[in-house]
């Protein structure tokens, strides 16, 4: 095996022993900064198309700016338009 190889094979074997770590509970999860403006509309083309991979995410947390959570919860309790 050449030098190249070894080093794939042991960085791709730490990679998966890290993420089982995740999975277990035993490492932190991994975490990305994303903009709402990138996000929200792959994450609605997802849901308008029915993509059963969404449902897997369906129970994760996702931290918010305390003011779009205001807005958001009175956003919520607005009547919705489209049902008059």
């Amino acid at each position: 095996m050449s030098p190249q190889t070894a080093d794939t094979a042991t960085t791709g074997s730490q990679r998966r022993e890290r993420e089982l770590d995740r999975i277990a509970g035993a490492a932190a999860a991994k975490t990305m900064s994303v903009p709402l403006g990138v996000m929200v509309p792959l994450l609605m083309r997802a849901a308008e198309n029915n993509h059963t991979w969404l449902e897997d995410f369906a129970n994760d947390v996702v931290q918010i700016d305390a003011d779009l959570h205001e807005i958001l919860m009175a956003f919520g309790d607005m009547p919705d338009r489209r049902a008059a």
